[in-house]
């Protein structure tokens, strides 16, 4: 049964959901759509990335992306995260993202390398994120991967290794996301 909440101070109504604010949750710590809705009308919506990196044989820094199948950008290459859930720490969402994605552990840097942040009112049509993700912020983590590296995620994305010589084209990737690969080389030479 609906109710008409139209004659509710707003005060009132938002002490009312305060006090039941544990229903706002499945799992614990993910919001239901509703709440969610609600979110990311008034804050943007927290995700973590990671870039994973190694040296090559020939002593060559190489990076890493997954090309997508499905998703906004299929058979495009992407960073390996998502979402922060609600308590849980930036490194824990990133292990999290990897873990679940990959079946591997990470060991990151301590700071992001940069930030990221996407905002749909930008012209940049690239940006389009996720569907129902208005305004992202997202820090962006150097990564190394501590177990064998993974051909593929658990979802069959493949992954791809390059060095800044044989990176992709920039239409190669999607969300705009080339110019952080750019940005980690660059950082890589300036070390």
């Amino acid at each position: 049964m609906k109710h008409n909440l139209n004659n509710i101070p707003i005060d009132e109504l938002l002490a009312a959901v305060l006090v039941r604010i544990k229903e706002l949750f499945e799992k614990g710590n993910w919001l239901i759509s509703a709440a969610f809705a609600l979110y990311k009308a008034m804050c943007p919506v927290l995700c973590i990335d990671g870039i994973p990196w190694r040296i090559s044989n020939g002593g060559r820094v190489e990076l890493m992306a997954l090309r997508r199948r499905t998703g906004p950008f299929p058979d495009k290459l992407v960073l390996i995260g998502g979402t922060v859930a609600r308590g849980e720490s930036l490194q824990d969402a990133l292990q999290r993202h990897f873990k679940d994605d990959f079946g591997v552990e990470i060991e990151m840097e301590e700071d992001p390398f940069c930030m990221s942040q996407y905002h749909s009112d930008k012209p940049d049509d690239r940006w389009l994120q996720d569907p129902g993700k208005d305004h992202v912020v997202s820090p962006v983590y150097l990564v190394q991967i501590q177990d064998e590296t993974p051909k593929q995620s658990v979802q069959g994305d493949s992954v791809e290794w390059f060095s800044r010589e044989a990176m992709p084209p920039d239409e190669e990737f999607g969300y705009a996301t080339e110019r952080l690969y750019h940005k980690a080389f660059h950082l890589f030479n300036a070390r």
